[in-house]
């Protein structure tokens, strides 16, 4: 992995030692008596597979646009996919429970369609339209709605929104 660390206006790249974020997350959860007697949640939204499979996710992006990772170095975002699985997995493994849900299907359960009703009575048809257009996108399978996934990490007996 690498970490950036602001110099004035410009960056350095700074090479630190490769994380296995399995391990880390484990880690986290690593406390006398186990987390699940401690108490607490964890919410974890970012784009990836529920299940981990062969194939390489990183990619690059610049401005909006995807790009060749070696095209714009220390300007492109260089992100890959989480596998949720796996931290779904490590969560299990200390006494947790895991749910996980599309992003699209955890906002409409949470009232996303709703909401963005309520923001759009009373409004032109332009601001309208743009409040769902971005409702689209945040949980559409077109946008974000898919690709992206939320994982909650919680205790056993303990209810979340937009899951149970």
């Amino acid at each position: 992995f690498f970490k950036t660390r602001s110099a004035g206006a410009e960056s350095d790249i700074v090479v630190s030692r490769p994380i296995h974020v399995g391990e880390r997350f484990k880690e986290s959860f690593r406390v006398p008596g186990g987390q699940a007697t401690r108490g607490g949640a964890g919410l974890f939204f970012d784009y990836g597979t529920g299940a981990w499979g062969p194939g390489d996710t990183l990619q690059s992006v610049y401005r909006h646009a995807h790009v060749d990772v070696f095209a714009h170095p220390g300007e492109a975002d260089l992100t890959s996919h989480v596998d949720f699985g796996a931290l779904a997995a490590t969560a299990r493994s200390q006494g947790l429970k895991d749910r996980l849900a599309t992003q699209g299907d955890f906002l409409r359960a949470m009232g996303l369609g709703e909401r963005s009703e309520r923001l759009a009575q009373g409004k032109d048809k332009q601001t309208a339209a743009r409040i769902a257009g971005e409702a689209e996108r945040l949980a559409g399978s077109a946008g974000m709605g898919t690709l992206f996934k939320a994982l909650a990490v919680t205790p056993p007996d303990l209810p979340v929104p937009g899951f149970d």
